[in-house]
């Protein structure tokens, strides 16, 4: 059974960044959002999430990890 390829998209406070990484084999289903900026334009703090695309057959185990810039999200098949 071939693992499918998952596209996952970067959102700010709730609404899509239009960033998105392709998670699949060859990376590890790795991948990082770098310098991410830590504050909106008003000073408030951001809070990033990621979404993934819904994949048939397969529930991933996601951990992910924050740091001041960069937002790591590692999924296990």
């Amino acid at each position: 059974t071939t693992t499918p390829s998952v596209v996952a998209t970067l959102y700010a406070n709730g609404k899509s960044t239009g960033k998105t990484v392709t998670l699949n084999g060859s990376n590890g289903y790795r991948a990082e959002f770098d310098n991410l900026p830590q504050t909106d334009a008003d000073g408030h703090a951001i809070v990033y999430t990621v979404v993934e695309s819904a994949v048939d057959g397969y529930t991933p185990t996601v951990n992910g990890q924050i740091s001041p810039k960069k937002l790591s999200k590692i999924y296990d098949f």
